[in-house]
């Protein structure tokens, strides 16, 4: 039976190769390993040779025995998960293209290894986007219930290779949206950016959402997260707005972008209105207050204001 791993990866991110290690595997046993970096984005001709470096590393107390793969990977949602498995096709795989220098690791506690990984671009490459993953699997013996299969975890670090040539780009922002109508609680504010990218190489968006009042003046500007969009596929990226000082009213919102070797642009806007309740809350609950009290002691007001100008009157004779 054909195994299916969902990795919760973000398609994009990158961590220095002797930076931390953002992403981990972690079996039942409780047997780890972690490695770096997440993604490697490289930009090559047909018939090119690229070798770069893996590391994997065990920060747990026990020995773990780790089998490397170059294995395919597709996207999945919007998020920038990536599930890999057998692919439909290989139009896109760059499996073939690539070798491992050690796929069986031993790695003692704290212990670290670098794999070495080669990928060869045949000269009759298609230009445009191709990919891959170089998956760490930790190896258990413990089993599942009557099952007979072996429990195991993987991480993996995605390939993103963009060949060289004619390659065809085309993003698009198909939604762009706000946090809803009205915002009461204006500590942060998000906006969901919908990128749809129907070319043949993965794209990076790159821009800012610029936040503007009620009178057109500009509040803030927030950079948009840099993250791959892979060809036909969607995905969201999200940006948050954490305003500073008292703002209240109708709110624009505008997203300006550009992708792509020739920096095509892009743009959408949105709008919305701030109500702080935090602040307006307290004060029109006190108005409020006012005007009930006032009105419950109305007669009384209008009494006292009656004596008061008669007593005037008196001391003016």
């Amino acid at each position: 039976m054909k195994k299916i791993f969902v990795l919760t990866l973000s398609i994009g991110m990158s961590t220095a190769l002797l930076g931390a290690f953002p992403a981990a595997a972690q079996t039942d046993a409780g047997k780890t390993i972690a490695i770096s970096p997440l993604t490697f984005e490289i930009t090559a001709n047909p018939g090119d040779v690229i070798t770069n470096a893996l590391r994997v590393f065990n920060p747990g107390e026990d020995t773990v025995a780790v089998a490397v793969h170059v294995e395919d990977f597709s996207p999945s949602g919007e998020t920038g998960q990536a599930v890999v498995s057998a692919p439909e096709s290989t139009t896109y795989s760059i499996v073939s293209w690539t070798s491992i220098e050690n796929s069986e690791l031993v790695l003692g506690p704290k212990e670290q290894a670098i794999v070495n990984h080669t990928i060869r671009v045949p000269f009759n490459a298609e230009p445009g986007g191709h990919y891959g993953a170089i998956t760490a699997e930790v190896r258990s013996g413990a089993v599942t219930g009557g099952t007979g299969i072996a429990v195991s975890q993987k991480v993996a670090s995605l390939l993103l290779v963009a060949v060289a040539g004619d390659v065809q780009e085309s993003l698009t922002i198909s939604d762009f949206v706000g946090p809803g109508n009205v915002v009461l609680d204006a500590s942060a504010v998000k906006f969901a950016s919908r990128f749809d990218n129907q070319g043949s190489v993965h794209l990076k968006p790159r821009g800012f959402v610029t936040i503007t009042d009620t009178f057109g003046r500009e509040i803030a500007t927030v950079a948009l997260d840099q993250k791959n969009v892979l060809p036909g596929s969607k995905r969201v990226i999200e940006t948050t707005w954490q305003p500073e000082g008292f703002v209240i009213g109708r709110v624009n919102a505008q997203l300006t972008a550009i992708y792509g070797s020739t920096n095509e642009p892009l743009a959408a806007t949105t709008s919305f209105w701030v109500i702080p309740m935090r602040i307006v809350g307290p004060v029109g609950g006190g108005l409020l207050l006012f005007l009930v009290f006032g009105f419950v002691f109305r007669k009384r007001f209008a009494l006292a204001f009656s004596i008061f100008v008669r007593g005037q009157h008196t001391a003016n004779k």
